[in-house]
């Protein structure tokens, strides 16, 4: 049985008074307000009140409010790939803390740690948000990996490799690290027209943007690369503040001045801009065999032989069931097939021949070659999101813009292209509130091209296939197709030019051997140059910039592959430079800074 309390009992905080006892100021007419005011009770509680005041309000003013401030803590199970003699993957796990005030984001901590089999005590790797210049995806065909990169590891050419068990994993960090890194620096909205926009070998985008955020510093490792939404192979950008793109299926996008898109889901995306891109791509894997007297061509090797199934390089097994789609957002679109347009050239079955692993391949089997190898491919197709929008239906293979325009919105940029079929063609009515430009207008020129670079003066220089160099004269706004072409030859008769990228006074190229290559002596009047010099090898991309300045993206033997590097010494007297300044790398494909200057460009 629950017995209820009386009225007359005392609950907490609260005081219950009879009413045959009320005090007199219950009591209507007894006592007037100035005669409550003087009680002597009532001072006493006032002299109270306001020491209380003193002791527990005024005395910690100048202590910082915990209220203010909120944290979070997220961790997951994942792997790290530890340094030594042998890397070897171990168990960890990552943890992101986050600290944000009233005002907005304060800071935040991202830590690993490690607890692994040939570990005594526990590894620990701690970074500030600040500190890290780069969050990518280094996924392959084994393992989904996110590489974190920081001055330091930079320049050591070892980011802190995390692998995670699914790709919605992996993407969640992804944009979890890209958001908080982006906040730690105030870097918000679109990247200027001075930005570097760069590519991975996978197609995600990058940009670094030298007027957006806190950041001021010309070393090249701790410069900070954003990721912006979209999937592309070829991205041209210049002073005006646009940027040209090309998919791996050739198509031509423009960017739109938004920001965010793909693996970003909505959390950090523009308001406008953000369009549905698709892409497509092919898988190659190739079929190894070595020559048997008594069998002739067959799977059985010697000890020392690449597998039976390989990569291009043949260092790694590549085979039609363990090679996996670059991430959950690509879907197969056909089965594995022979191609049969290899480069060097195949047989009616689609093998080429050679000497040894490896080697030069050919299409026809000779007396001396003892191997051969087959390319198959397997075309895959990308949905995703970014703020890019598609040109029409014209299908191109390279794009450039002038390097010395003025920047001025109303001035129209030349911008030039070649098509698939190696048409050579120029775009009327680009500017900046039209980026997209009006229509294309074809330029003779009767032999198939393959690359094109818009330099300074109105000289438009152009690769053919057969590796001879084009240069189109006569460039203005009033005839921007040119009036007439300038025959330029190869190195020699060994090097094949692929590529070439002209600044305002100078002209690079590299050929299919990957050498980069200066054109020396050009001068007004004798615009074509007169010779080419080596300047070095292992280049995959070269950019000139506006005031001269050369970056690339260099393989290093033996060492990092895909490497974003910077020209030093570039001078009058030095127009090669002297060497590379590494910067973020390991699966860079491309580089454009044809908007970008620095304070240590030097004009030539």
């Amino acid at each position: 049985m629950i017995r209820r309390p009386p009225r007359s009992t005392l609950f907490p905080y609260t005081t219950l008074f009879r009413s045959q006892n009320l005090p007199n100021w219950f009591t209507p007419g007894l006592l007037g307000h100035q005669a409550v005011v003087n009680e002597p009770w009532r001072k006493d509680i006032l002299v109270l009140l306001a020491a209380r005041h003193i002791r527990e309000i005024e005395t910690f003013l100048s202590y910082e409010q915990a209220i203010d401030k909120s944290s979070w803590v997220i961790t997951v199970k994942a792997q790290v790939l530890l340094e030594g003699r042998q890397p070897i993957w171990e168990d960890c796990k990552l943890e992101l803390e986050k600290t944000r005030a009233e005002e907005g984001f304060e800071s935040a901590t991202l830590r690993c740690f490690v607890q692994g089999n040939r570990l005594s005590t526990c590894e620990k790797f701690i970074f500030t948000m600040s500190s890290i210049t780069c969050t990518v995806c280094l996924s392959d065909y084994q393992k989904l990996v996110l590489a974190v990169y920081t001055a330091r590891r930079t320049m050591e050419k070892w980011p802190l490799r995390v692998s995670f068990s699914s790709d919605s994993e992996l993407e969640d960090w992804l944009t979890l690290l890209s958001n908080t890194c982006c906040e730690s620096r105030s870097i918000r909205g679109s990247p200027s027209p001075k930005a570097i926009w760069s590519l991975t070998s996978r197609g995600d985008i990058f940009t670094h943007d030298p007027l957006n955020g806190s950041e001021l510093t010309d070393k090249l490792n701790e410069f900070f690369w954003r990721q912006l939404g979209g999937h592309l192979q070829v991205i041209e950008s210049c002073v005006a503040g646009i940027v040209w793109g090309l998919g791996y299926n050739r198509t031509p996008w423009v960017y739109t001045g938004g920001w965010g898109g793909g693996f970003f889901k909505g959390m950090d995306n523009s308001s406008f801009g953000i369009n549905p891109m698709h892409d497509e791509r092919l898988m190659f894997i190739y079929e190894n065999q070595r020559w048997n007297p008594l069998t002739g061509f067959s799977n059985r090797r010697l000890l020392t032989d690449r597998c039976m199934w390989s990569d291009k390089s043949g260092r790694r097994e590549c085979t039609k069931e363990n090679t996996k789609l670059p991430s959950i957002h690509w879907l197969w679109t056909t089965d594995w097939l022979v191609d049969f347009h290899t480069p060097g050239g195949v047989d009616r079955d689609g093998w080429q021949y050679a000497k040894d692993f490896p080697m030069v391949y050919h299409g026809t089997k000779g007396l001396t070659d003892y191997v051969r190898r087959r390319r198959w491919y397997r075309k895959c197709k990308l949905s995703t999101f970014g703020p890019w929008e598609e040109l029409d239906s014209v299908r191109l293979v390279d794009i450039s813009m002038q390097v010395d325009h003025s920047g001025c919105p109303m001035t129209p940029v030349r911008l030039w292209a070649i098509s698939v079929k190696g048409e050579v063609l120029c775009r009327i009515g680009v500017t900046h509130s039209c980026p997209k430009g009006i229509y294309w207008e074809h330029v003779v020129l009767d032999q198939v091209a393959q690359s094109v670079s818009v330099g300074g003066l109105g000289e438009v220089w152009v690769i053919t296939k057969n590796g001879n160099a084009f240069l189109r004269h006569g460039v203005t706004d009033e005839v921007p197709a040119g009036s007439i072409w300038f025959v330029v030859g190869p190195p020699d008769k060994d090097s094949t030019l692929r590529r070439i990228s002209a600044g305002l006074n100078t002209v690079w190229a590299i050929d299919t051997a990957n050498n980069l290559w200066y054109r020396q002596e050009i001068m007004p009047l004798f615009p074509e140059g007169t010779c080419w010099k080596h300047v070095c090898g292992n280049v995959r991309c070269i950019s000139a910039g506006q005031n001269d300045q050369v970056w690339g993206v260099i393989d290093i033997p033996f060492s990092t592959t895909g490497v974003v590097c910077r020209r030093l010494g570039i001078s009058k007297e030095n127009p090669i430079g002297t060497n590379w300044e590494h910067g973020i790398g390991g699966g860079w494909n491309y580089v454009s800074i044809r908007g970008y200057k620095s304070s240590v460009d030097i004009v030539i």
